[in-house]
């Protein structure tokens, strides 16, 4: 396809970098509504805008038809407007849904419309043509999330002629290195976003269960483990093929939430929202080996690695239950003035920290000595905390004051603000103590902080109501 524009003013060079993709100008207004069957297939397409432009093009997408080895097809409603000067260097999210499982060989995309600028004068597009379509060869399933980047490569227009012959293709969706790539579980989009934490562009969408949330890795075996919330088990995944081996069945109602492994990877345990209670699974036989119900409500889970107990935050109670695994049973309880939710605990001083639901605090603990230290005062209360590698700085995520708290956990100071743009959930960081990873679930995005400059690095789109992010290193 080639596309021809023009301009008032001949005496203007004309030299666009440009992407387009169609138009139809016939007024393109119905969608198929093809029957989906019962196991349908998870399908999601990126475009990736891979270099800067000096000048702009804006394209308005309406639809992407995907057509079958059969020539039957699928109609997806899109309606994006994409500026390729805005979105240079950017993954931009085009599809995220289910489809009817098959193989698909091509794209097709309809467009209402397009604008060319060469500074601030803008351009008319002479579009004769009815479609582009992308050859695409991706197989969708019922068991694996289907994941398309198509890479919009910039040519420059032939400027005898004043066309511009557009250059899309799929990129490969292989992970090539799992030693630097981040993991983002989307709660309402039942999938895992995988990225590559040296270029932050996605790399790949790991299909899951019902309602995804908490994820841990076990790195000698190098397994992925995501608790789904919806579905009452728990996924493992290898992660250097992203196939999964096998589905742990708890109770029904159960809602398993957030995971912890123990320092040996021996042991995986899950905190069970809806039962209120701790799933204690062994990993040599992937089997739940005991439970405890003990708890009036749960919220979140530390782990002392020296003692090899666990902290269990109980909002309810105002409470935090210590449990010892090795004789299965709590041994003791620490009270607190206020419902305590967020755990994090240091494992170098070997205290712990304990956020107040209602209040701006940070309560801290002394594991050695039972005894507590000055609480940390914050903006608002906690809705993520986090150490760093070497224990001397605690970040801290406050959603109402549409913070990231630094702080110094010894002398119970703050000392130094990030400022957001919206309100943050969980909080996470890389073992390299180089970026924060921030979950904004109701914007459904990540994003990156570098801990250096303080400053923003990356906002990703992920899935739907992402819950926590993990760092693979």
């Amino acid at each position: 396809m080639k596309v021809r524009f023009s301009k008032s003013n001949p005496g203007i060079r004309l030299f666009v970098w440009a992407f387009v993709l169609f138009t139809i100008c016939t007024g393109y207004t119905a969608f198929t509504k093809p029957q989906i069957k019962k196991h349908s297939a998870q399908f999601v397409l990126y475009l990736e805008v891979t270099e800067e432009f000096s000048d702009e093009v804006i394209l308005h997408i309406d639809s992407i038809r995907l057509i079958k080895t059969d020539s039957s097809f699928f109609t997806i409603p899109v309606s994006k407007i994409i500026s390729s000067q805005k979105t240079a260097s950017q993954q931009i999210k085009l599809i995220d849904r289910y489809i009817e499982p098959g193989m698909y060989t091509s794209a097709l995309f309809f467009c209402s419309g397009i604008e060319g600028y060469i500074g601030k004068v803008k351009m008319q597009a002479d579009i004769s043509v009815s479609g582009y379509r992308i050859p695409l060869l991706k197989e969708a399933t019922a068991e694996r999330c289907c994941f398309v980047n198509m890479v919009w490569d910039v040519h420059p227009f032939d400027e005898k002629e004043k066309e511009y012959q557009p250059h899309i293709s799929v990129s490969s969706s292989v992970v090539q290195n799992f030693k630097d790539i981040l993991l983002v579980s989307n709660e309402n989009s039942d999938n895992v976003t995988i990225i590559d934490q040296l270029t932050y562009k996605i790399l790949d969408v790991l299909k899951t269960n019902k309602g995804p949330r908490g994820m841990v890795y076990a790195e000698q075996n190098q397994l992925l483990f995501v608790a789904n919330s919806k579905s009452d088990n728990i996924s493992i995944y290898n992660i250097l093929n992203l196939q999964k081996i096998k589905d742990i069945s708890l109770n029904n109602g159960d809602e398993p939430s957030r995971l912890i492994l123990s320092d040996d990877e021996q042991y995986l345990y899950i905190l069970n929202y809806g039962s209120k209670s701790l799933s204690i699974v062994n990993l040599l036989s992937y089997q739940e080996e005991s439970r405890v119900y003990d708890f009036e409500d749960l919220y979140a889970i530390a782990l002392d690695e020296t003692k090899g107990y666990l902290y269990i935050s109980e909002p309810l109670s105002n409470k935090v239950r210590i449990f010892d695994p090795v004789n299965n049973t709590i041994v003791s309880e620490i009270s607190f003035d206020g419902h305590v939710t967020e755990l994090a605990f240091n494992n170098i001083t070997e205290e712990l920290i304990v956020a107040a639901k209602y209040r701006g605090l940070l309560f801290r603990y002394n594991s050695k000595t039972g005894e507590f230290a000055n609480p940390v005062n914050l903006c608002s209360p906690a809705s993520g905390i986090s150490f760093n590698t070497f224990g001397d700085n605690l970040f801290v995520s406050e959603k109402d004051c549409k913070i990231v708290a630094i702080v110094d956990p010894e002398k119970s100071i703050e000392i130094s603000t990030i400022y957001l743009d919206d309100e943050p959930g969980l909080i996470a960081q890389d073992s390299d103590n180089r970026n924060l990873f921030l979950i904004y679930p109701d914007n459904d995005v990540l994003s990156i902080f570098s801990i250096h400059s303080k400053t923003l690095v990356k906002t990703i789109d992920v899935g739907k109501r992402p819950y926590t992010a993990l760092d693979i290193w």
